[in-house]
């Protein structure tokens, strides 16, 4: 097949979103497909590489920040896609385009699939479904829902990355719209457990914070179930990787801790060094209020660890978890999204005085990743393209 991609990130520039379409488009390539993908860059000038056997594109569009967009960068990068993609998707002659993310990607594709006469798949990542996230969009958060409808009107597939995205985006998608969730994946190669040093039981419990310093993610309510296990005197060594706008209340909440807990703060972990970052750590928290299949969550029990996380953080479609909080399988303790501090502060405590249960969870958590890897899921989009073409050209 020859397949195209547009997004507004693509690696370097780190996210969800990015890390996903590049296991996917690499995924595709490795598989004999012809793969591109039209994205923007953060230099001056439009770039065309070859990587990882993928064509990138890369937009010059003013964009700076290897995060998340400011709002300026994100109207940027809508103008740099709407207007510079048409030349370089016409020499690809792609047989179907695949926006990631119904904005900005699917709103600027819908008509330049319509141009090129092919099908277009909207794959759903979650800040772009109404009701998900609108700050991140910042001034085009009113707008979502309109922009969503208009980006999924004509789509031969609508793709959500999770079951709850999928019930989500239900309400905003028109009658007839064929919809199959496809989760995240994960490299169960690049993450695994570290061997003799990993789940190391001689010292405290190490703690792993890995995302954006955010309300979404419940990053303070971490901050403060410290101090609950502060004060049963259980040892601990907890580190907040990432940065937000939350940080320093982050920083003044565990700065008057009692020693026993310490606190490390590493700012945002580069991804060819993440996976050394899940090696140095017994357990992940993740309590994100909202959710699609974080890859986080995949690379944490990839790696072995056992993870903490909130019921709304476990999305459906992962083959293996528990369900319903509270639970403890698949390597994961299943809490409720509102269980606070004083819970969570219990949790932790009890974990590290119960060593043998975080040894059995983290041999779950390893088991549940080999089920649901990247693999698995590029084989998954690699047929529901094929069936759009194929639907495509008998209409």
């Amino acid at each position: 097949m020859q397949i195209s991609f547009i997004s507004h990130e693509y690696p370097p520039v780190s996210g969800g979103g990015s890390t996903a379409l590049h296991e996917y488009a690499s995924g595709l390539a490795t598989r004999g497909h012809a793969v591109q993908v039209v994205t923007v860059g953060t230099g001056a000038h439009d770039t065309v590489d070859t990587e990882d056997g993928v064509q990138v594109v890369r937009l010059a569009a003013g964009r700076k920040s290897l995060l998340a967009p400011s709002k300026a960068e994100l109207i940027r990068s809508c103008a740099a896609l709407r207007l510079k993609s048409m030349p370089h998707l016409r020499r690809h002659e792609p047989e179907v385009l695949v926006a990631f993310f119904a904005f900005p990607a699917g709103f600027l594709a819908a008509p330049l699939a319509a141009k090129l006469n092919i099908p277009l798949v909207v794959s759903l990542r979650g800040s772009d479904v109404p009701g998900f996230s609108a700050k991140r969009l910042g001034v085009f958060g009113p707008l979502l829902p309109y922009l969503f409808r208009r980006a999924t009107r004509h789509a031969a597939a609508v793709v959500p990355n999770g079951r709850r995205l999928a019930d989500m985006a239900a309400p905003y998608l028109h009658t007839g719209s064929r919809v199959q969730v496809i989760p995240n994946g994960v490299d169960t190669l690049r993450f695994a457990p570290q061997g003799a040093e990993h789940g190391s039981m001689g010292g405290p419990l190490r703690v792993l914070f890995v995302g954006q310093m955010i309300a979404r993610k419940q990053c303070l309510v971490l901050a403060q179930a410290l101090h609950e296990v502060a004060a049963r005197g259980v040892p601990l060594q907890v580190s907040f990787a990432g940065s937000g706008p939350l940080e320093q209340d982050i920083r003044r909440i565990v700065s008057s801790l009692d020693p026993v807990v310490g606190v490390t703060f590493t700012g945002h972990v580069p991804r060819n060094a993440i996976a050394d970052l899940y090696g140095a750590h017994d357990v992940l928290v993740h309590l994100s209020q909202a959710e699609g299949v974080s890859n986080v969550l995949m690379e944490a029990l990839s790696s072995g660890l056992c993870l903490v996380a909130a019921d709304t953080a476990v999305d459906a479609a992962i083959d293996g978890v528990p369900r319903q909080a509270p639970a403890e399988d698949g390597g994961i303790i299943l809490l409720p999204v509102d269980c606070g501090p004083v819970v969570l502060g219990a949790t932790l405590a009890g974990l590290a005085c119960n060593r043998s249960l975080v040894e059995e969870q983290q041999r779950l958590a390893r088991r549940t990743a080999l089920k649901n890897s990247w693999q698995v899921r590029v084989g998954e989009l690699e047929d529901l393209l094929t069936g759009s073409i194929a639907g495509c050209q008998a209409s």
